[in-house]
């Protein structure tokens, strides 16, 4: 293994949001110092505390469906310090050692300050590295490890579980709301199916929090506006039936199916949004197509219980971290 190679490259394609904000300016203790990125919700800055020491991310939010979002977002990260286990809170996962071990890190990237700048909803937390889609646009790292797929699932699955047993629905699990800790990456050599070695570059680690928890779904909450994102919206929804905790669970086996294959697994959803679908060049695969993309038939057998088209009968997320596609994780306590 040669030494970690520079990641600079991997870096956010999307287009800025409008927001009349700049380097210099303050929110709370905190200075802006460059924008990261931005979409059609808002911006997101980079910042340092006033002593320079702290650096972290601030989402301006520009469009938000009722103006709740740092409401939300607070009384989230409340749920979780007061009630979720010491493992959300403090556990995390090697990858390499296979175990569980105590850090200060979670499955989830909670909200250090909420406030309002300029009219504006902001929400300040830990700067992480960059989000799963930048990660699945740069091709040089596709296909991504099946082990590195399977540790980020793990995370995935395992932060849902807990916002699912306090009665919190996510509502929007896409690539863009999954954030690595790491873009460092290391040049490995692979054995390829020709029985020569090939030079494959990776990440140093795949530790993976799930962002964006400023449109999450409280407990008891009857009126909730968000959807999801199509290409990534269960049939239940599509129907026009309640979000539940068992559409977070469609929308990560999409997801894992795309870090599998690289590919949408319903690409023909994300089209039906568009202003001009004819316009689109998707090619639509039918199921057994579809399934024949991803070669680990664990992770096939995960993809297609996560995506069981009848929300009664897809398993919740505590049934899957059971799956065998998690080999000896199965056996981590989450209580």
């Amino acid at each position: 293994m040669s030494p970690a190679k520079n990641a600079q490259e991997i870096v956010p394609a999307t287009p800025l949001a409008q927001l009349e904000v700049k380097a210099g300016d303050k929110v709370g203790n905190f200075t802006l110092t460059s924008a990261i990125a931005g979409g059609t919700s808002g911006e997101v800055w980079r910042a340092r505390d006033r002593h320079g020491a702290e650096i972290v991310a601030v989402k301006f939010i520009t469009r938000s469906n009722d103006g709740q979002a740092t409401k939300r977002a607070t009384l989230v990260t409340n749920l979780i310090t007061e009630f979720a286990s010491e493992g959300i809170r403090y556990r995390s996962f090697n990858p390499y050692q296979n175990y569980i071990s105590i850090a200060t890190v979670s499955f989830l990237c909670l909200p250090k300050l909420t406030t309002v700048y300029q009219g504006h909803e902001c929400i300040v937390t830990e700067l992480l590295a960059l989000d799963a889609r930048v990660l699945l646009q740069t091709q040089r790292m596709l296909p991504l490890p099946n082990e590195h797929c399977r540790s980020m699932t793990w995370q995935i699955l395992s932060g849902l579980y807990y916002l699912h047993a306090l009665g919190i629905v996510h509502g929007d699990i896409k690539p863009e709301n999954i954030l690595l800790a790491s873009k460092a990456t290391v040049e490995i050599r692979m054995l390829n199916s020709a029985g020569t070695f090939e030079s494959k570059e990776v990440l140093r680690s795949p530790e993976v929090k799930i962002a964006d928890l400023d449109d999450c779904k409280l407990p008891r909450q009857r009126d909730y506006t968000p959807m999801g994102t199509p290409g990534y919206i269960a049939p239940e929804i599509m129907e026009g039936m309640d979000v539940v905790d068992k559409a977070d669970i469609y929308a990560l086996g999409c997801l894992v199916y795309e870090l599998h294959t690289s590919q949408m697994f319903i690409p023909e959803q994300k089209a039906a949004f568009q202003d001009n679908p004819e316009d689109d060049l998707t090619i639509v695969l039918d199921l057994n197509a579809k399934w024949a993309r991803v070669g680990d038939p664990d992770a096939l057998a995960f993809i297609k219980r996560a995506v069981t088209h009848s929300d009664k009968k897809r398993p919740h997320a505590g049934q899957l971290l059971k799956h065998r596609y998690f080999g000896e994780l199965v056996n981590v306590d989450h209580d």
